[in-house]
């Protein structure tokens, strides 16, 4: 094989990433391009003969580095390239200080994980957009600034991070469930 190499992406990349769609995921380019314009994610691409065939990405918050969308072209798997991408994304990750590296692992990618020192902590689950029952949004209000630390650090309760430079774009698309006056969840509308 062609020899290798590890670089950043750029947004001069995002017309290639489609090509590393995997089957039975939704489209991955609206995510990789927040991540090439996000100031705290770092994705990475590598090449070959100048082609692109994989991609990864550090998402920080705080001290907690989370591993993403680690995806290699079909006909370059099995060449330890998802093995080069999650070692580089670990450095990157040490490198800002990171204390805690979190990642989604599907079963194609769990077994290079694993022999990268990776230990399965516990199953995350995928919610679908649902509507809420009628009474629900009778409890809901629209976002408020007034309520911004409390819907960050509820967020910080239940996420274990520091999300904040993340959820602040979203805020105000946000409804506050409030239970006497204490924000007792929230969700945001796509927008």
């Amino acid at each position: 094989m062609a020899m290798q190499r590890v670089l950043p992406l750029l947004s001069a990349d995002l017309q290639d990433v489609q090509s590393l769609q995997p089957e039975g995921w939704s489209d991955i380019v609206p995510h990789i391009k927040f991540y090439v314009h996000a100031p705290f994610c770092y994705p990475i691409k590598v090449v070959v003969d100048n082609k692109l065939i994989a991609i990864g990405t550090t998402i920080i918050h705080s001290d907690t580095a989370w591993l993403a969308h680690i995806i290699v072209q079909k006909e370059y798997r099995n060449q330890g390239i998802g093995r080069l991408i999650t070692k580089s994304l670990l450095h990157a990750s040490l490198q800002q200080g990171c204390r805690t590296v979190y990642l989604l692992a599907t079963a194609l990618g769990a077994p290079v994980y694993l022999k990268s020192g990776f230990q399965p902590e516990g199953e995350y689950i995928f919610l679908k957009e649902v509507a809420l029952p009628p009474d629900t949004e009778k409890a809901t209000l629209p976002y408020m600034p007034s309520y911004e630390n409390e819907i960050l650090e509820f967020d910080r309760r239940v996420s274990g991070e520091n999300r904040k430079k993340i959820l602040q774009n979203h805020l105000k698309n946000a409804h506050i469930i409030l239970n006497n006056n204490y924000v007792e969840g929230y969700f945001t509308e796509p927008g």
